[in-house]
């Protein structure tokens, strides 16, 4: 460890750490612009149009950082509608925990030599550079946790800067205002400087609860606001853990050894277990052990709790991992100068560089060759697909890929407005098809869930290209199979004959497709419906498309539809799935 300096020595650092932070600027731009996709995506599409007060009072579900949408509808608001722009607040954030990472260091390990080595970790940490470019939250995380750990450093060591309390309060309550979990690290980092403050305090008590305050209110702040959005909080939980199931094939969001070795793992990407090596020496060789209850706390409140978030949940730990390794590195680099030859020595820094090296290009090469493979249309062309609807009136139904949030968030309240006034007025002229070029046609209106498809790709007839959007016409002629007749008598033509626990009524008051609709409650067990007009049709396989369109209030478990016998080739194909979400407040109906 070095304890003295000499001038010309620190600006070789701050030298090396400016070109350093360039090399990251460098090498984060490609892939900015690409199109936005996956759980970025879905944070633009579900929080781009979200005002602050909306942002900052209630929580959603996961997808939700609050605190980056709201720096990042800032940017797009002042340089335009882009995915720059969008992503440009995690891409600053990225950048900037290059040097604060170095503060840290000087802070924590009094070494510069052990700071500037955990910078250039940071800087081509695989975690951080592939958020960096993600329009997320986690970045402003690890920036932010940073700043809590340093203002609270510099604030118990000098108390005569007022405005370092106040900058360690507002930090700490960003971090939760980005993630709530977030809360798990500022226990951590909280009872890291109380108990680094007592060691120096412990004979006086009194400046010692003094000095201790600005934590306590740090962590009353953060409680108070996590309790004014508890039940969101709950129901984002649910949320997950479904998504969890789902899609990333987690029984249980339970903690365990696996996943919390997971997240171990994640944080010495690229280069693997060789830098869990030099993590775990470098935690034999700290002089302040006390710094490891940032990493152990969150672990017992996950125990406590009975529930482990994925590993990008703890990114914050990413700069203090990388500051311990690089304690461990200097260690063994300080041991092969000892034995090494005079005439070696001179090599051990750049051939110490060259290998760290190694796995950073690679993964870059790797990383950056598919970036750009996308199939996802970018937020101009959504729009463009927007002015492209509004030449057409309400009788033409137009569908888009679910999987593509961008194009949904410009285009699906005017698609949902058509498939209103088609069901209403039973009006159809086109079905138009849109999506990414990279996308057969047919496949379009398949979702996450739903992959198979029953149409056949010689039915459409590209019309339009717009950049990366293509724009498909459906080809089809509407015939009726059965001839339609207008009866209204609904409760005598269903069969609910003997069923005494079932009431069938009509109903004025919601009216959808009409002045009036059936009411039937049940209050026994689960049976299925059918009206006696109930028709067959045989149709030739993979030639011909029985289209149906039905109606259902939000959140009801009926449904109204076509049955069809198992024997039937194909797939259903729902068209637009979940769009159409309407509320009735009396005689009106909102999107």
């Amino acid at each position: 460890m070095l304890t003295q300096t000499k001038p010309s020595t620190f600006a070789n650092y701050y030298y090396f750490l400016f070109v350093l932070t360039g090399i990251a600027v460098a090498i984060r731009l490609p892939g900015l612009g690409v199109p936005l996709f996956g759980d970025e995506a879905t944070t633009f599409w579900e929080h781009a149009a979200s005002p602050w007060e909306i942002l900052f009072s209630q929580y959603k579900g996961p997808n939700q950082h609050s605190l980056f949408s709201f720096f990042s509808n800032i940017s797009m608001g002042i340089f335009g509608e882009n995915e720059l722009s969008f992503r440009l607040p995690s891409a600053m954030a990225g950048v900037l925990v290059i040097p604060l990472t170095w503060f840290a260091g000087r802070l924590l390990l009094k070494s510069s030599i052990a700071s500037i080595l955990a910078s250039l970790l940071v800087a081509f940490s695989e975690p951080l550079f592939v958020q960096s470019q993600q329009g997320r939250g986690y970045t402003l995380t690890i920036m932010f946790s940073l700043i809590v750990y340093i203002t609270g450093k510099i604030m118990f060591s000098d108390k005569n800067r007022w405005y370092l309390p106040l900058a360690f309060v507002l930090s700490g309550f960003c971090m939760v205002l980005i993630l709530p979990s977030n809360i798990y690290f500022l226990a951590g980092c909280g009872a890291v400087l109380l108990v680094d403050a007592y060691s120096e305090n412990k004979n006086n008590l009194k400046k010692y609860f003094i000095s201790a305050l600005p934590v306590l209110l740090m962590g009353g702040v953060a409680g108070i606001y996590l309790l004014f959005i508890y039940d969101d909080l709950q129901r984002g939980l649910e949320t997950y853990s479904l998504y969890a199931r789902a899609l990333e094939g987690l029984a249980t969001l339970e903690p365990t050894l696996d996943r919390s070795w997971e997240i171990f793992i994640a944080l010495t990407q690229p280069w693997g277990i060789l830098l869990l090596l030099f993590f775990i020496l470098g935690v034999v060789r700290l002089k302040s052990p006390t710094l490891l209850l940032i990493f152990i706390l969150p672990l017992v409140f996950n125990l406590v709790s009975g529930i482990q978030g994925p590993p990008r949940s703890y990114f914050y730990w990413l700069p203090f991992f990388m500051l311990i390794a690089s304690n461990g590195f200097i260690y063994i680099y300080d041991w092969m100068q000892k034995v090494s030859p005079e005439k070696f020595q001179k090599l051990l820094i750049p051939i110490t560089f060259l290998i760290l090296m190694v796995s950073p290009v690679s993964f870059l090469k790797d990383y950056l060759e598919n970036r750009f493979e996308t199939k996802f249309v970018k937020m101009k062309e959504a729009q463009k697909a927007l002015d492209y609807m509004n030449e057409f009136p309400s009788d033409h139904l137009f569908v888009i890929p679910w999987d593509d949030r961008v194009l949904r968030f410009y285009t699906e309240k005017r698609i949902a407005e058509n498939m209103r006034d088609i069901v209403q007025a039973g009006k159809l002229k086109r079905i138009m098809f849109l999506g990414h070029k990279g996308i057969s046609p047919e496949k379009i209106s398949t979702s996450g869930l739903i992959h198979g498809t029953s149409f056949l790709p010689e039915y459409f007839n590209l019309v339009e290209q717009k950049g990366s959007l293509n724009i498909y016409n459906f080809q089809f002629q509407v015939s009726n199979i059965v001839p339609l007749e207008k009866d209204f008598d609904f409760p005598n033509r269903l069969n609910k004959t003997n069923y005494q626990d079932l009431q069938l009524s009509l109903d004025t008051k919601h009216k959808f497709v009409g002045e009036e609709s059936i009411k039937a409650e049940n209050k026994g067990e689960q049976r299925q419906l059918f009206s006696k007009l109930l028709r067959s049709a045989t149709l030739p396989p993979g030639s011909t498309y029985v289209l149906y369109v039905y109606a259902r209030k939000l959140d009801q478990k009926s449904l109204a539809g076509l049955s069809s016998s198992n024997r039937r080739e194909g797939e259903t194909n729902t068209l637009n799935l979940l769009l159409g979400v309407f509320r009735e407040e009396k005689d009106e109906l909102h999107w």
